[in-house]
Parts: structure tokens; C-alpha cells; sequence
């Protein structure tokens, strides 16, 4: 591959320091150089860039065919010596070793590979390759000594010459002296040869399509002595049964060559043929012509060309064991056995058996008893040799497997949310071997004409997961197969998934009245029946002839409403139930109040005109003023729970019940203009109130009661009595000349109901307000 050069000049500097002695040795003189070495120094660096002349060659060998286990060397023909060898089939052939465009390969198998150069360049996409096909063959085998008579005659016939068969050869190339004639086995191992009168050499090269061994040679001389031509005879019928034999003998002589390659005397034959022999003295002469030739003939026992086969059935079916005999007329008896080998027993009378005494037994309606049981035929002929001799066929084994059922199943209703998990759904199948199972589904209940499922969760094993992807309703089947059957289960019951669950809308809010002091609520988009889940976990359970649904009895508070089957809740909008009607500092939540709203300030109030309440409750640090002239009226309860209600001058507080009120109020009374010497007549609207915090600048010994018969001095620091009047003198700070108004405050729980004041005496005056 091109390379870059890249240079760079380094510098080294050194002090030499040279000394230089005189020859007397009497005086020394000294110098001292510097010397500067500059050396070049360069670095190789490989240019990163393809080369376009880069080359993988030719891949040439001397051999395109090889044995199995030879060795070859291949080369890169004009090709760059840096590339890589491979084989495409290293189980054919192998790359044993490789260097510089060499390697050496290696035959490992029969078979056909491609010898592979394959050349690459760093940082270069570019691959060039080259590459030559070898086909390996089997090994060949090693050749024999070639053995025959030597020496011939002159035009001796019959004369057979042959080598050890040779392992894997395709081919045996036989050269003889002139004149000889191969008269039978050319190209193969043995021939049979009419020799000439000319002397020399047999040659045979072995070879096959991969190698070619050496030949190998036998020198034959001829001469003109010859042996005598021998005779040979039976000792006994050459014509005898299937099993028999006879002795063929030659007459005497020193060497014998049979026409079966036997070289003894006396052979015993047992195959049909014909049979001639060559004998030879051990004197310098030419073996013998062929002797007489005798004719064997073998006659056929009886024999089965077709065995009965083993059977495998399924219970309930049909099945047959079949011989066929070598004799047309031969006459069968079919017989079982439990071991197969003693206790035979015709078949004559076993039920469901026919063709007792035909080539063909037929068995029907099969039942699991006859399981593990063998058959065989017994054949016999008249025409067979020997004649009527019972004939024994292979042995044959029955097998009975049980058909197929289906024992168990689940198919109960299941109901489930979206993503959830079904329960299996299984089935229990008796067969035998393999049994395979595949699932459906269906969107009716029946098992037909439903989808396949494919393999996923189960389909094709005993045991399917049902998916609970989409909502629905589907029923499902298992078809199961076995050798013995197909079998359909039972349809299951419905799996039911829910469909996405929606959040009920919220339609009219009622907020609590004087009548009805609960909220409710009507929830649309609900089924006609279930429960409902509200989100702090009450449930309630209902039915609706519609898609609509009520809850009423909601207290005051903040709730939210979703459907409940057990899956995913999604839930409603906020629903606020009010505690009445509601001034928030800006509007009242539910218009202008009636005397049957529940009223609720949780904001500055002022009440400019007359306002009406069923109850009335102040939250938040709200401040409610009820200005002069205006009227609170209430039909129950005054509840001050945080903030405060302020009753001006000249307004009034009515309540149409006995309701019990909580909190303080205050309650602002103006007099008319009075001097100090004035007294004004006092009782409180509220509980607690002190006489003192009515007018604390009247002196003590000015507050006064009425016992009924005259005024009584009352201690100031005592609270006043609910429906007692009293009098209370003008303060301190006012004059006897100049008439002042007189403002005061009472602040407690405001009274209502029948009031329980003082004792009163009959027939008496009494001082009392409220």
C-alpha cells in the first residue's frame, strides 16, 4: 500500500571535551569543542485513502480436485501480499496456514469450496477479492499385487487375473502384452483374459477422480507346456431347496483357480450358478482349460416379500397387518402373542378380528385391551420348496392408544377492568403423545366461527390468559388435537372488561333551605344501576330508570362523585354544598335571601334595608352591620362563630323561633337628648351585660331596680336580669344645662325566646323589658 514519509528534524547538542597528550608526556593540552549532531529522523505514517492499483490477483494452485486429507499449496497470482485466506466451507476445506499471499490448504471432506484471497485496505470501504473452486473427493485407496497363473500358453482361454478391490476407485486401467484379450471384467478388479503367444507384462493403474496410484505389474512368460484339463463333480443333486448345498470336487492337481475364486480342491456351493474349474502343476508349464462346468440350481423356499408392519392405533378405530408371500398359492393363519415370542394363538374368534386366514388381517372397533399384543402370519405352499413347510412372518406389534378426551375445563363468568388480569381459563385433555391445543374467541357463545389467537398468552399450550385490552364481552373455545383426534371444549361463560369508566357530570346543585337544611345533587351520565363512590368514602348504591341520579342529605361541604365497579375512578367536578346562602364580600352566592335561605357572611356586610334569613351565621372575621331603620329578621338561629354583627341605632333583630343563638352581637341604643339628672330606662337585649358597661360614667349609688313597690339601689357590677327594667341616671360628664344624646352598646348572645327573668309579685308594678 502507498505510504506518506513524514520528517522531522530533531537536534541534539554535545559537549566534547578532547584531550591531546604531548609525545614527551611533559605537557598537557586541552581543548574543548562543541559539537551540534543533527539527525533526521522519519516517521512512517499510513495515509488514510484507498489505493486504486490494490490487487487480490488470481488464486491458482496446482490442482482444482483433491483427496480427503491432502494437502495444497495456493499463491495470489499477481495479487498484493498483504491480503487474508479463508475457505467458504472450512468443514470441506481448511486453512491450515498462510503468509504473504501463500497458504496451505487442507482437504477435510467430500465436498465442493471456494479457495478465498481477500484483500483490504485500512480506512478503505473498497474489499477485492479472488477465489477458485476445488472439488474434494474420497481417499483412494491403496492397490494390491496383482495374483494369476504365470507362466501361459499360447492362446489359453479363460484365464482370470485380478487385484484386491480398491477403496473408493472409479476406475482400474489394465494393460496386457500384445494379443491378449480381455474377454470379461474390464475396469474392474478381475478379468478373465484369452492370453496370446506373445510374453510380458499386466499392468493395472488404479485411480478415481482425485488421484491415480501407482501401477502395479506381473511378468507372464509363455510356454508350450500346458496342464491337463481337469474334471469336477457333484456329490449330489445340484438341484436342491432354498438352504441346501453340494460338493463340487476337480480332479487331482497341484493348483486350482475356481470360476468363484475359491483355490481348494472341493468347494460347497449354496448359490445358483455355474461352476468350472482351473488347475495348474507346479512344473514350468500353462495352467489347464476350463473344466467340464456344472449348473446349480437353488428352488425358492417360501419367503415374505412384505413383513407385516408394526401398528399404532387410536381406541375406536380400524386397522390391518398385510403379508405378502413369494408362492401365488399359499394358504395364512394369523396368530397373536402377549410376548411376541411363545404362547402363539390363532386369531380365529377374537372379536372385532376378520381375515383370520387371508394375506390381510383386519382389526375393527379397537379397544385398549388389545394394546402391547404382536401379531404374526404363518404361510405354507404346496408348490414351495420344501412343499407345505409353515413359514413364520416377522413379528408385528399392535399399539392401542386412548382417544381423545377432554376431562376438565374452566369456563366460569369473569368481569374485569381494563388492563386487568383474567384468571386462566385451562383445560385437561387424556391422549397420548403430542397434544397440541389452539384457542378462540368468539362474540357469541357458541364454537364456531371463531378467531384463532395465535400463540401469544397462552393460546397454544392447556392453559390461555384472556386479554382485557379492549372492552366487551367475549366467550372463548379451545380446539385440542392429539394422534388420536381433535376435540372441541365447552364455549365458556362470558369474560366480561369494562368499558373506560367517565366521571359522572355534575347537573343541578340544590343548597340547603329552611325547609330542607341539606344540599343534594343530580349526577348525569350514570348507568341504571351501582354505586357510587364519593371521594371520601361513602358509598352509595342505587338504581335509576334513567341516566340521571339524585343524592340528596349532602351537609354543608365540598364533595366529588365518581362511578364504582371496581376499576378506575374517575371523578366528578367539585360540588359545593353551601351552608345556605352565602355573602362572600362581593354577592351572595345564591341571590338575595329569603326568610327561607340559611344566610352566611364570610365577608363585610352592611345591610342598608331589611334582610331576611332562616338562620344567620358569620364566619371568617366577617363584619355585619345592620344599619338604622333596617331589620334582621331570622326564623332560627343567630350563630357569631368569628367576626361580629352590629346592630345601629334604630335597627332591630327579629326572630320568629325559639332558637338558641351563639356569639356576641352588638347592639347600639341612642337616647334621646337628656341632662345629668335624667334617668333612662334600661333592659338588656343580650347575655351577659353589666349594669356598669350600660353607663360606666353614672356614678354607683344611680343604678336602680324595681322590687314592685319602690326603687331599689342595684349594684352596678351585676349583670342585668333577661326582662328586668332598670333605671340608670345620665353620666357624670353631662350637665343640668345642656341636653346630650346618650349612646350605649350591649354586647352578648342575643335573647330570644320565652324569657325567664325575676319573680314577679301579683297585683304589683313591675319595671320589665326586652
Amino acid at each position: 500500500m502507498k505510504r506518506t514519509l513524514l520528517s522531522k528534524i530533531l537536534f541534539f547538542p554535545f559537549n566534547f571535551l578532547l584531550e591531546i597528550k604531548n609525545v614527551f608526556g611533559s605537557s598537557k593540552l586541552y581543548f574543548k569543542a562543541f559539537f551540534t549532531f543533527i539527525f533526521l529522523i522519519s516517521i512512517n505514517n499510513l495515509n488514510a485513502q484507498c489505493n486504486s492499483g490494490a490487487t487480490a490477483g488470481t488464486v491458482s494452485s496446482n490442482n482444482n480436485k483433491l483427496c480427503v486429507g491432502v494437502t495444497e499449496g495456493f499463491w495470489s497470482a499477481g495479487g498484493w501480499d498483504s491480503g487474508t485466506w479463508s475457505s467458504s466451507n472450512p468443514s470441506v476445506l481448511e486453512v491450515i496456514s498462510s503468509s504473504k499471499g501463500n497458504a496451505t490448504i487442507k482437504a477435510l471432506a467430500p465436498g465442493v469450496a471456494n479457495v478465498i484471497y481477500t484483500l483490504t485496505q485500512p480506512n478503505c470501504s473498497t474489499v477485492k477479492t479472488s477465489q477458485k473452486q476445488i472439488t474434494v473427493y474420497e481417499a483412494l485407496g491403496t492397490t494390491g499385487e496383482i495374483t494369476g497363473f504365470t507362466p501361459q500358453c499360447p492362446g489359453n482361454t479363460g484365464q482370470v487375473y485380478s487385484i484386491p478391490p480398491v477403496a473408493n476407485a472409479t476406475k482400474y486401467d489394465w494393460k496386457l502384452p500384445s494379443g491378449w484379450v480381455i474377454t470379461a471384467g474390464a475396469n474392474t478388479n478381475s478379468i478373465t483374459v484369452t492370453t496370446s503367444s506373445t510374453a510380458g507384462n499386466l499392468k493395472v493403474e488404479v485411480s478415481n477422480d482425485c488421484r491415480t496410484n501407482e501401477a502395479k505389474y506381473l511378468y507372464v512368460n509363455i510356454t508350450n507346456g500346458k496342464t491337463a484339463k481337469p474334471t469336477i463333480n457333484a456329490s449330489g443333486p445340484t438341484t436342491f431347496c432354498q438352504g441346501g448345498s453340494v460338493v463340487l470336487t476337480s480332479s487331482i492337481e497341484d493348483n486350482y483357480l475356481w470360476s468363484n475364486g475359491e483355490t481348494t480342491r472341493s468347494i460347497t456351493v449354496t448359490a445358483p450358478g455355474t461352476y468350472s474349474v482351473i488347475t495348474k502343476k507346479n512344473d514350468y508349464v500353462c495352467p489347464s482349460n476350463a473344466s467340464n462346468s456344472i449348473a446349480v440350481n437353488v428352488q425358492a423356499g417360501l419367503t415374505f416379500t412384505n413383513q407385516p408392519q408394526d401398528l399404532i392405533a387410536c381406541e375406536g378405530q380400524s386397522g390391518t397387518f398385510s403379508v405378502t408371500a413369494s408362492a401365488s398359492n399359499a394358504t395364512y393363519q394369523w396368530q397373536y402373542s402377549a410376548n411376541g415370542s411363545t404362547n402363539w394363538t390363532n386369531t380365529n374368534g377374537v372379536q372385532g378380528v376378520s381375515g383370520h386366514n387371508t394375506a390381510t388381517l383386519n382389526l375393527t372397533n379397537l379397544p385398549l385391551s388389545y394394546s402391547d399384543y404382536y401379531v404374526r402370519c404363518v404361510a405354507r405352499s404346496s408348490t414351495t420348496c420344501p412343499a407345505n413347510t409353515n413359514t413364520n412372518s416377522n413379528t408385528a406389534k399392535l399399539t392401542v392408544n386412548p382417544s381423545l378426551k377432554i376431562t376438565s375445563q374452566s369456563t366460569a363468568t369473569q368481569t374485569k377492568c381494563l388492563n386487568d388480569a383474567f384468571t386462566p381459563l385451562t383445560v385437561t385433555a387424556t391422549a397420548s403423545g403430542t397434544v397440541t391445543y389452539q384457542w378462540f374467541s368468539n362474540t357469541a357463545a357458541t364454537t364456531t366461527n371463531g378467531t384463532a389467537l395465535g400463540a401469544s398468552n397462552g393460546a397454544r399450550t392447556s392453559s390461555y390468559t384472556p386479554q382485557s385490552t379492549t372492552s366487551g364481552t367475549l366467550y372463548y373455545y379451545a380446539v385440542v388435537t392429539s394422534s388420536c383426534g381433535t376435540a372441541t371444549t365447552a364455549i365458556s361463560e362470558a369474560m366480561i372488561t369494562k368499558q373506560a369508566n367517565i366521571a359522572p357530570t355534575v347537573g343541578t346543585i340544590k343548597q340547603p333551605t329552611c325547609t330542607t337544611p341539606s344540599g343534594s345533587v343530580v349526577l348525569e351520565n350514570v348507568p341504571t344501576s351501582g354505586r357510587l363512590l364519593e371521594s371520601r368514602g361513602t358509598v352509595y348504591n342505587y338504581t335509576t330508570s334513567g341516566t340521571t341520579y339524585e343524592i340528596s342529605g349532602l351537609a354543608p361541604g365540598t364533595y366529588k362523585f365518581a362511578i364504582d365497579d371496581n376499576c378506575t375512578r374517575v371523578y366528578s367536578s367539585d360540588i359545593v354544598i353551601l351552608p345556605g346562602n352565602v355573602w362572600n364580600g362581593t354577592k351572595w352566592s345564591g341571590g338575595t335571601p329569603s326568610l327561607n335561605d340559611p344566610i352566611q357572611f364570610t365577608g363585610n356586610y352592611t345591610a342598608e334595608t331589611d334582610l331576611n334569613g332562616c338562620s344567620c351565621t358569620i364566619d371568617n372575621g366577617a363584619i355585619v352591620t345592620i344599619k338604622s331603620g333596617a331589620t334582621l329578621t331570622i326564623a332560627n338561629s343567630i350563630d357569631v362563630n368569628s367576626g361580629s354583627l352590629v346592630f345601629e341605632n334604630s335597627s332591630n333583630l327579629i326572630q320568629k323561633s325559639n332558637a338558641k343563638n351563639t356569639g356576641s352581637i352588638s347592639y347600639i341604643r341612642t337616647s334621646p337628648p337628656i341632662f345629668q339628672k335624667d334617668y333612662l330606662y334600661w333592659s338588656t337585649p343580650v347575655t351577659p351585660q353589666k349594669l356598669v358597661d350600660v353607663s360606666s360614667s353614672t356614678p354607683a349609688n344611680f343604678y336602680y331596680g324595681n322590687d314592685g313597690t319602690q326603687w331599689v339601689r342595684t349594684n352596678r357590677e351585676s349583670n342585668m336580669i333577661v326582662g328586668k327594667g332598670y333605671i340608670i341616671r345620665g353620666p357624670s360628664n353631662y350637665t343640668n344645662t345642656n341636653k346630650q344624646e346618650f349612646t350605649t352598646t350591649f354586647k352578648g348572645i342575643p335573647n330570644n325566646g320565652d324569657l325567664e327573668g325575676e319573680s314577679l309579685t301579683a297585683m304589683k308594678s313591675h319595671l320589665i323589658g326586652n
